[in-house]
């Protein structure tokens, strides 16, 4: 099993990032959800104390694109400590973290060849980083029996 560590998700509603972004960022997440979850048991294993802070390399990135542009978001395990006197849904736990990180509508691969470097730059990075979380997962000696796990 290979952990999804990046997903374009195609949003057939023009200009929808401005109406709902919540509906591609949701299908976005779900297809993270299983590679979250090694994330989270890698943590666990391989932390001193309670107190390590979550490894900075733990994200994971995800585009949703239509006819009218692209937003590249960062999607990372984040935990929420629970709090005296909470509702129901703000009970502590673990959670997935999404933020925009780039966001587009004009095509940057349609404009002149030298304004589209910054943003091939940046897919090039995240191809970069994407082979470095694999190099992680797959160096810690619970990779295997975390993907297991997960295929009951």
């Amino acid at each position: 099993m290979c952990p999804v560590l990046f997903s374009a998700q195609y949003d057939p509603h023009p200009l929808s990032f401005q109406r709902d972004p919540h509906s591609v960022t949701g299908k976005l997440a779900s297809v993270f959800q299983p590679t979250m979850a090694i994330l989270i048991l890698y943590y666990l294993d391989t932390r001193i104390s309670t107190d390590d802070p979550m490894p900075p390399w733990m994200i994971l990135f995800g585009i949703h694109y239509n006819e009218s542009g692209f937003v590249i978001r960062q999607h990372s395990p984040h935990f929420q400590p629970s709090t005296p006197f909470s509702f129901d849904a703000e009970r502590g736990g673990w959670r997935a973290n999404s933020s925009i990180i780039h966001d587009d509508h004009r095509w940057d691969l349609l404009k002149l060849p030298q304004h589209r470097g910054a943003l091939l730059a940046t897919l090039n990075r995240i191809q970069g980083h994407c082979a470095h979380v694999l190099h992680f997962l797959k160096a810690w000696d619970g990779y295997e029996r975390a993907c297991q796990l997960l295929m009951v």
